[in-house]
C-alpha cells in the first residue's frame, strides 16, 4: 500500500473563501498527493463556483461537496458525519482552510499508525510563524 494512496485529508469549510483559495494554492505548489475531500457548509459562491470545476486546482486530487449552510453546531456535524462517511481511504485528516501540512509529516504519520493497529491517532508538532 502506498501512503499516498491511504489518507484523504478532509477540508471542512464555513466561508472564507480567500483561505480556501490560499491552501488549494499551497496543495497545489507542494504537489499534495493525498486525496482531499472538500466539505463545504458556507455562503461564499465564489468558493462553489471554483471547486465545483475539477480544472481550477488539476494538480490537486480533490472531491467538492456542497452542504447546507452551517448554521448551527448540529449542521456542522450532520456534514462531518456525512463528509466521513465518503472517505475511502483507512486514514483521514481534518483541516480547516488555515491549516497546513507537510507531506513527509502525513506520511510519516500514516506509516506509523499502519505499523501500530493499537493507536487511533497521531500528531505532530504544531508550529508558528509570521511574514514580516
Amino acid at each position: 500500500m502506498s501512503y499516498d494512496d491511504a489518507l484523504t485529508i478532509l477540508l471542512t469549510l464555513k466561508d472564507r473563501g480567500p483561505f480556501t483559495f490560499r491552501w488549494m494554492t499551497y496543495a497545489s505548489n507542494v504537489g499534495l498527493p493525498f486525496k482531499v475531500l472538500v466539505a463545504d457548509g458556507g455562503e461564499d459562491e465564489s468558493v462553489e463556483r471554483a471547486l465545483g470545476r475539477s480544472d481550477t486546482f488539476p494538480e490537486v486530487e480533490y472531491e467538492y461537496v456542497r452542504y447546507p449552510y452551517d448554521e448551527t453546531y448540529s449542521h456542522y456535524y450532520a456534514k462531518l458525519a456525512d463528509a466521513v462517511s465518503r472517505v475511502q481511504t483507512p486514514f483521514i485528516v481534518l483541516a480547516d482552510n488555515d491549516d497546513f501540512y507537510f507531506v513527509e509529516g502525513l506520511r510519516r504519520s500514516v506509516e506509523f499508525l499502519d505499523g501500530n493497529p493499537g493507536y487511533a491517532s497521531c500528531r505532530g508538532v504544531g508550529g508558528g510563524f509570521t511574514v514580516a
